[in-house]
Protein backbone atom coordinates (compact mmCIF):
# COMPACT_ATOMS: atom_id res chain seq x y z
CA UNK A 1 0.00 0.00 0.00
CA UNK A 2 1.17 3.52 -0.74
CA UNK A 3 0.05 6.90 0.56
CA UNK A 4 -0.29 9.98 -1.61
CA UNK A 5 -0.54 13.30 0.20
CA UNK A 6 -2.14 16.41 -1.21
CA UNK A 7 -3.03 19.86 -0.02
CA UNK A 8 -6.11 22.06 0.19
CA UNK A 9 -6.79 24.86 -2.26
CA UNK A 10 -9.35 27.62 -1.84
CA UNK A 11 -12.28 27.23 -4.18
CA UNK A 12 -13.63 30.69 -5.04
CA UNK A 13 -16.54 29.24 -6.98
CA UNK A 14 -20.14 29.11 -5.90
CA UNK A 15 -19.53 26.86 -2.89
CA UNK A 16 -16.53 28.85 -1.63
CA UNK A 17 -14.83 25.98 0.20
CA UNK A 18 -11.53 24.19 0.37
CA UNK A 19 -10.83 21.40 -2.06
CA UNK A 20 -8.02 18.84 -2.15
CA UNK A 21 -5.34 18.96 -4.81
CA UNK A 22 -3.04 16.02 -5.57
CA UNK A 23 -0.30 15.92 -8.18
CA UNK A 24 -1.19 13.36 -10.80
CA UNK A 25 1.38 10.52 -10.60
CA UNK A 26 1.47 10.10 -14.36
CA UNK A 27 4.18 12.23 -16.01
CA UNK A 28 3.11 15.11 -18.24
CA UNK A 29 -0.44 15.18 -16.90
CA UNK A 30 -2.24 17.96 -15.02
CA UNK A 31 -2.79 17.85 -11.29
CA UNK A 32 -6.06 16.28 -10.26
CA UNK A 33 -8.36 18.47 -8.20
CA UNK A 34 -10.87 16.59 -6.10
CA UNK A 35 -14.00 17.57 -4.21
CA UNK A 36 -15.64 16.87 -0.89
CA UNK A 37 -18.22 14.25 -0.14
CA UNK A 38 -20.12 16.11 2.60
CA UNK A 39 -22.30 14.32 5.09
CA UNK A 40 -21.62 16.08 8.34
CA UNK A 41 -17.97 15.00 7.98
CA UNK A 42 -15.41 16.43 5.62
CA UNK A 43 -14.12 13.64 3.36
CA UNK A 44 -11.64 14.27 0.55
CA UNK A 45 -12.21 12.55 -2.76
CA UNK A 46 -9.99 12.64 -5.81
CA UNK A 47 -10.28 11.37 -9.35
CA UNK A 48 -6.73 10.30 -10.19
CA UNK A 49 -7.64 9.44 -13.75
CA UNK A 50 -4.88 6.86 -14.03
CA UNK A 51 -4.93 5.59 -17.60
CA UNK A 52 -8.68 5.04 -17.97
CA UNK A 53 -11.29 6.20 -15.50
CA UNK A 54 -13.67 3.54 -16.81
CA UNK A 55 -12.05 0.78 -14.80
CA UNK A 56 -11.26 -1.17 -17.96
CA UNK A 57 -7.85 -2.07 -16.55
CA UNK A 58 -8.52 -3.53 -13.15
CA UNK A 59 -5.99 -2.84 -10.44
CA UNK A 60 -5.40 0.78 -11.41
CA UNK A 61 -7.23 3.32 -9.21
CA UNK A 62 -9.51 5.98 -10.57
CA UNK A 63 -11.77 7.59 -8.01
CA UNK A 64 -10.28 7.27 -4.51
CA UNK A 65 -11.86 8.31 -1.19
CA UNK A 66 -9.26 9.56 1.25
CA UNK A 67 -8.95 10.82 4.78
CA UNK A 68 -7.04 13.56 6.60
CA UNK A 69 -3.77 13.58 8.49
CA UNK A 70 -1.91 16.30 10.33
CA UNK A 71 1.58 16.62 8.84
CA UNK A 72 3.93 19.14 10.45
CA UNK A 73 0.95 20.90 11.98
CA UNK A 74 -0.92 21.12 8.66
CA UNK A 75 -4.09 19.19 7.85
CA UNK A 76 -3.59 17.39 4.54
CA UNK A 77 -5.76 15.06 2.48
CA UNK A 78 -4.20 11.61 2.12
CA UNK A 79 -5.17 8.80 -0.21
CA UNK A 80 -4.22 5.18 0.42
CA UNK A 81 -3.91 2.91 -2.61
CA UNK A 82 -3.77 -0.85 -2.19
CA UNK A 83 -1.79 -3.25 -4.33
CA UNK A 84 1.29 -1.10 -4.96
CA UNK A 85 4.56 -0.94 -3.02
CA UNK A 86 5.73 2.42 -4.33
CA UNK A 87 4.67 5.38 -6.40
CA UNK A 88 7.04 4.13 -9.11
CA UNK A 89 5.17 0.82 -9.21
CA UNK A 90 1.88 2.68 -9.54
CA UNK A 91 3.23 4.79 -12.39
CA UNK A 92 4.70 1.77 -14.16
CA UNK A 93 1.46 -0.19 -14.24
CA UNK A 94 -1.24 2.47 -14.47
CA UNK A 95 0.04 5.46 -16.41
CA UNK A 96 -0.58 5.70 -20.12
CA UNK A 97 2.82 4.86 -21.71
CA UNK A 98 1.88 6.32 -25.08
CA UNK A 99 4.31 9.22 -24.76
CA UNK A 100 7.25 6.88 -24.13
CA UNK A 101 6.38 4.17 -26.64
CA UNK A 102 5.08 5.44 -29.93
CA UNK A 103 1.93 3.77 -31.25
CA UNK A 104 2.10 1.42 -28.28
CA UNK A 105 -0.80 1.80 -25.86
CA UNK A 106 0.03 -0.99 -23.48
CA UNK A 107 -2.23 -1.20 -20.39
CA UNK A 108 0.73 -1.16 -18.00
CA UNK A 109 4.50 -0.76 -18.03
CA UNK A 110 5.75 -1.97 -21.38
CA UNK A 111 7.14 -5.42 -20.59
CA UNK A 112 10.76 -5.99 -21.52
CA UNK A 113 10.05 -9.69 -22.00
CA UNK A 114 7.05 -11.82 -22.91
CA UNK A 115 6.76 -15.60 -22.95
CA UNK A 116 5.15 -17.38 -25.90
CA UNK A 117 4.12 -21.03 -25.65
CA UNK A 118 3.34 -22.76 -28.94
CA UNK A 119 1.27 -25.93 -29.04
CA UNK A 120 -0.41 -28.04 -31.67
CA UNK A 121 1.73 -26.85 -34.58
CA UNK A 122 1.97 -29.58 -37.19
CA UNK A 123 5.01 -29.70 -39.43
CA UNK A 124 4.71 -30.48 -43.13
CA UNK A 125 8.00 -32.39 -43.13
CA UNK A 126 10.45 -33.87 -42.74
CA UNK A 127 10.06 -34.76 -46.44
CA UNK A 128 8.35 -31.92 -48.30
CA UNK A 129 7.39 -32.12 -51.96
CA UNK A 130 7.98 -28.97 -53.98
CA UNK A 131 4.95 -27.43 -55.69
CA UNK A 132 6.83 -26.23 -58.75
CA UNK A 133 8.86 -29.36 -59.58
CA UNK A 134 9.13 -33.08 -58.84
CA UNK A 135 11.91 -32.38 -56.36
CA UNK A 136 11.57 -32.79 -52.58
CA UNK A 137 13.37 -31.37 -49.56
CA UNK A 138 14.24 -33.23 -46.38
CA UNK A 139 14.12 -30.91 -43.36
CA UNK A 140 14.41 -32.35 -39.78
CA UNK A 141 12.84 -29.41 -38.00
CA UNK A 142 9.98 -30.65 -35.81
CA UNK A 143 11.86 -30.18 -32.50
CA UNK A 144 11.78 -26.40 -32.89
CA UNK A 145 8.06 -25.93 -33.36
CA UNK A 146 6.23 -26.49 -30.08
CA UNK A 147 7.42 -25.25 -26.72
CA UNK A 148 7.91 -22.06 -24.71
CA UNK A 149 10.15 -19.18 -25.75
CA UNK A 150 11.24 -15.86 -24.22
CA UNK A 151 10.92 -12.78 -26.42
CA UNK A 152 12.62 -9.47 -25.60
CA UNK A 153 11.66 -5.98 -26.75
CA UNK A 154 12.72 -5.64 -30.35
CA UNK A 155 15.60 -3.32 -31.11
CA UNK A 156 15.14 -3.57 -34.86
CA UNK A 157 11.45 -2.54 -34.67
CA UNK A 158 11.83 0.05 -31.89
CA UNK A 159 9.89 2.06 -30.79
CA UNK A 160 6.97 -0.12 -31.88
CA UNK A 161 5.33 -2.52 -29.46
CA UNK A 162 7.23 -5.57 -30.71
CA UNK A 163 9.14 -8.43 -29.15
CA UNK A 164 11.36 -10.96 -30.85
CA UNK A 165 13.61 -13.93 -30.27
CA UNK A 166 16.33 -15.13 -32.60
CA UNK A 167 18.09 -18.42 -32.03
CA UNK A 168 21.33 -19.51 -33.62
CA UNK A 169 20.56 -22.96 -34.99
CA UNK A 170 22.15 -25.47 -37.31
CA UNK A 171 19.47 -27.39 -39.20
CA UNK A 172 20.61 -29.25 -42.34
CA UNK A 173 18.37 -29.61 -45.37
CA UNK A 174 18.82 -31.78 -48.46
CA UNK A 175 17.12 -31.38 -51.82
CA UNK A 176 16.44 -34.52 -53.87
CA UNK A 177 15.55 -34.96 -57.53
CA UNK A 178 12.49 -37.10 -56.76
CA UNK A 179 9.40 -36.57 -54.58
CA UNK A 180 10.27 -39.05 -51.79
CA UNK A 181 13.60 -37.67 -50.47
CA UNK A 182 15.34 -40.83 -51.59
CA UNK A 183 16.65 -40.11 -55.07
CA UNK A 184 19.70 -38.27 -56.27
CA UNK A 185 20.87 -35.37 -54.10
CA UNK A 186 20.47 -32.11 -56.00
CA UNK A 187 21.74 -29.65 -53.38
CA UNK A 188 22.01 -29.13 -49.64
CA UNK A 189 22.48 -26.42 -47.05
CA UNK A 190 22.06 -25.42 -43.41
CA UNK A 191 19.52 -23.15 -41.72
CA UNK A 192 21.20 -20.80 -39.26
CA UNK A 193 18.43 -18.58 -37.83
CA UNK A 194 15.12 -19.16 -36.09
CA UNK A 195 12.92 -16.14 -35.35
CA UNK A 196 9.72 -15.50 -33.39
CA UNK A 197 8.22 -12.03 -33.72
CA UNK A 198 5.26 -10.65 -31.74
CA UNK A 199 3.84 -7.17 -32.31
CA UNK A 200 0.78 -5.01 -31.83
CA UNK A 201 -0.75 -3.19 -34.77
CA UNK A 202 -0.48 0.61 -34.78
CA UNK A 203 -4.05 0.96 -33.55
CA UNK A 204 -3.31 -1.68 -30.87
CA UNK A 205 -6.50 -3.58 -31.61
CA UNK A 206 -4.75 -6.67 -32.92
CA UNK A 207 -1.86 -8.87 -31.82
CA UNK A 208 0.24 -10.44 -34.57
CA UNK A 209 2.75 -13.25 -34.23
CA UNK A 210 4.97 -15.15 -36.62
CA UNK A 211 7.56 -17.93 -36.41
CA UNK A 212 10.15 -18.17 -39.17
CA UNK A 213 13.21 -20.19 -40.05
CA UNK A 214 16.16 -18.97 -42.09
CA UNK A 215 18.63 -17.95 -43.24
CA UNK A 216 19.91 -20.77 -45.39
CA UNK A 217 17.44 -21.78 -48.10
CA UNK A 218 19.87 -20.84 -50.83
CA UNK A 219 18.99 -21.57 -54.46
CA UNK A 220 15.30 -22.22 -53.74
CA UNK A 221 13.24 -19.17 -54.61
CA UNK A 222 14.04 -15.54 -53.92
CA UNK A 223 13.21 -15.88 -50.21
CA UNK A 224 15.72 -17.67 -48.02
CA UNK A 225 13.27 -17.94 -45.10
CA UNK A 226 10.15 -20.01 -44.42
CA UNK A 227 7.07 -19.36 -42.28
CA UNK A 228 6.16 -21.94 -39.65
CA UNK A 229 3.39 -20.09 -37.83
CA UNK A 230 1.52 -16.90 -38.58
CA UNK A 231 -1.55 -15.72 -36.71
CA UNK A 232 -3.48 -12.76 -35.32
CA UNK A 233 -5.78 -12.08 -32.38
CA UNK A 234 -8.14 -9.09 -31.90
CA UNK A 235 -7.53 -7.27 -28.62
CA UNK A 236 -10.73 -5.84 -27.24
CA UNK A 237 -9.88 -5.63 -23.54
CA UNK A 238 -6.26 -6.41 -22.62
CA UNK A 239 -5.63 -6.94 -18.92
CA UNK A 240 -2.89 -5.48 -16.72
CA UNK A 241 0.46 -7.17 -16.24
CA UNK A 242 -0.14 -9.91 -18.77
CA UNK A 243 -1.71 -10.62 -22.10
CA UNK A 244 -2.67 -14.20 -21.31
CA UNK A 245 -4.37 -14.82 -24.60
CA UNK A 246 -4.22 -17.37 -27.38
CA UNK A 247 -3.28 -16.53 -30.96
CA UNK A 248 -4.39 -19.15 -33.47
CA UNK A 249 -3.86 -19.53 -37.18
CA UNK A 250 -6.82 -20.16 -39.44
CA UNK A 251 -7.15 -23.91 -39.25
CA UNK A 252 -8.90 -24.06 -42.61
CA UNK A 253 -5.88 -22.62 -44.39
CA UNK A 254 -3.37 -24.99 -45.95
CA UNK A 255 0.17 -24.01 -45.02
CA UNK A 256 2.29 -26.56 -46.91
CA UNK A 257 3.90 -24.44 -49.63
CA UNK A 258 7.41 -25.18 -50.86
CA UNK A 259 8.91 -23.87 -54.08
CA UNK A 260 12.40 -24.63 -55.37
CA UNK A 261 12.57 -22.59 -58.59
CA UNK A 262 15.32 -19.98 -58.00
CA UNK A 263 13.11 -17.24 -59.47
CA UNK A 264 9.99 -18.11 -57.53
CA UNK A 265 8.78 -15.36 -55.15
CA UNK A 266 6.23 -17.42 -53.19
CA UNK A 267 6.95 -17.77 -49.47
CA UNK A 268 7.67 -21.18 -48.05
CA UNK A 269 5.02 -22.14 -45.48
CA UNK A 270 5.83 -25.23 -43.48
CA UNK A 271 3.52 -25.20 -40.45
CA UNK A 272 -0.17 -26.10 -40.09
CA UNK A 273 -2.65 -24.96 -37.42
CA UNK A 274 -1.40 -24.41 -33.88
CA UNK A 275 -1.84 -21.94 -31.04
CA UNK A 276 0.46 -19.42 -29.37
CA UNK A 277 -0.19 -18.43 -25.74
CA UNK A 278 1.35 -15.08 -24.77
CA UNK A 279 2.21 -14.07 -21.19
CA UNK A 280 3.86 -11.20 -19.36
CA UNK A 281 7.23 -12.23 -17.85
CA UNK A 282 7.98 -11.42 -14.22
CA UNK A 283 11.51 -11.23 -12.83
CA UNK A 284 14.85 -11.85 -14.52
CA UNK A 285 14.30 -13.86 -17.74
CA UNK A 286 17.94 -14.96 -18.09
CA UNK A 287 19.34 -15.75 -14.63
CA UNK A 288 22.74 -17.36 -14.24
CA UNK A 289 22.87 -21.07 -15.00
CA UNK A 290 23.15 -23.26 -11.90
CA UNK A 291 23.86 -26.94 -11.41
CA UNK A 292 21.30 -29.47 -10.09
CA UNK A 293 18.35 -27.30 -11.14
CA UNK A 294 15.19 -28.57 -12.78
CA UNK A 295 14.97 -26.62 -16.05
CA UNK A 296 11.75 -26.53 -18.06
CA UNK A 297 11.09 -25.83 -21.71
CA UNK A 298 11.23 -22.08 -22.27
CA UNK A 299 13.49 -21.31 -19.32
CA UNK A 300 16.29 -18.88 -20.06
CA UNK A 301 19.78 -18.82 -18.58
CA UNK A 302 22.92 -16.75 -18.94
CA UNK A 303 26.44 -18.17 -19.20
CA UNK A 304 29.41 -15.81 -19.62
CA UNK A 305 27.10 -13.08 -20.93
CA UNK A 306 25.44 -15.30 -23.56
CA UNK A 307 21.73 -16.11 -23.34
CA UNK A 308 20.32 -19.60 -23.85
CA UNK A 309 16.77 -20.99 -24.03
CA UNK A 310 15.90 -24.50 -22.86
CA UNK A 311 14.05 -26.69 -25.36
CA UNK A 312 14.38 -30.05 -23.58
CA UNK A 313 13.41 -30.33 -19.91
CA UNK A 314 16.24 -31.68 -17.74
CA UNK A 315 18.12 -31.47 -14.46
CA UNK A 316 21.29 -29.49 -14.97
CA UNK A 317 24.77 -30.93 -14.55
CA UNK A 318 28.16 -30.22 -16.07
CA UNK A 319 27.42 -32.37 -19.13
CA UNK A 320 24.56 -30.13 -20.25
CA UNK A 321 25.95 -26.77 -19.13
CA UNK A 322 25.68 -24.31 -22.05
CA UNK A 323 28.98 -23.59 -23.83
CA UNK A 324 31.13 -26.14 -21.98
CA UNK A 325 29.04 -29.29 -21.50
CA UNK A 326 29.49 -31.90 -24.25
CA UNK A 327 25.71 -32.46 -24.49
CA UNK A 328 24.47 -28.88 -24.14
CA UNK A 329 23.14 -28.59 -27.76
CA UNK A 330 20.65 -31.34 -26.89
CA UNK A 331 19.02 -29.10 -24.28
CA UNK A 332 19.67 -25.45 -25.14
CA UNK A 333 19.42 -23.00 -28.00
CA UNK A 334 21.61 -19.93 -28.10
CA UNK A 335 19.65 -16.68 -28.27
CA UNK A 336 21.20 -14.37 -30.87
CA UNK A 337 22.03 -10.79 -29.92
CA UNK A 338 20.17 -9.52 -32.94
CA UNK A 339 17.78 -10.91 -35.52
CA UNK A 340 19.48 -8.84 -38.20
CA UNK A 341 17.08 -8.92 -41.12
CA UNK A 342 15.07 -12.08 -41.76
Amino acid sequence: MIKIYGCYDKDYGTLKRLRPRVACPCPNYLDRIGCFVIDQVRIPYINFGLYYDTGLFEGCPSGVIGCEEVVDGVVKPVFEIEGFDSIEDLIAHCCNPFKDCQVCRWPQKIPDFVKVTFSGIEFCGPCIKAMDSIHSVHLPLSGLLNGAFLLSRSVFFSPLCAWELCLNVSVPWTRYTDSTCSGEVYSSGTLTKFQILLWLTSDTNKMMISMKIGKGFSGMGTRTTAILFEGARPLTSPRPRCINTDVSVQNSQTYCYFHVNPNNTYPKRLGINGTAYVEYVEGEPYPAWTVSKDYHVGDGVSVSGVHYVCYTAHISDMTNRPQTGPDWPLYWYEAADTCEYL
